[in-house]
């Protein structure tokens, strides 16, 4: 399953589930285990996919700096005019139709640049998250 923001807490449903299924249910894992055997466990099946999702976003930012220069290109494309004069003669039937026109598309440009600042964006907060340490709660 592709893990995304839509879909998180379909994970960490699916992640109690598992966890219910192999251990039976939280009180009985607490009466079964101690406490570092339940850490253990807890924090195992949180592993489990880790290495692979950590791969997954090696890759992916592997390919965004590949594309950087394509990607400044385009967005330099949208915001000078451009699309909007080519779409235009597009419109009017100036382009030849063996000319390729992906980029002609209606929104799919628009969304595509849209939907990579939205991941920037969730990047930067990771990395601000990540940077900064998280505060032990207080035993009471």
């Amino acid at each position: 399953m592709k893990e995304t923001k839509k879909n998180m807490g379909e994970f960490t449903e699916k992640f109690v589930a598992e966890l219910k299924k192999e251990f039976g249910p939280i009180e009985e894992l607490k009466k079964q285990y101690t406490e570092t055997e339940r850490r253990v466990i807890e924090k195992s099946y949180r592993f489990k996919g880790m290495p692979e999702t950590v791969e997954n976003a090696q890759i992916a930012l592997d390919i965004l700096n590949e594309r950087l220069e394509d990607i400044m290109d385009l967005e330099h494309y949208m915001a000078s005019g451009d699309w909007q004069k080519d779409y235009e003669a597009d419109e009017r039937g100036e382009i030849r139709k063996d000319i390729p026109r992906g980029v002609l598309s209606q929104d799919e440009l628009y969304n595509t640049l849209m939907e990579l600042h939205g991941i920037l964006k969730d990047m930067r907060r990771l990395v601000r998250h990540y940077k900064t340490p998280r505060k032990e709660k207080k035993e009471e």
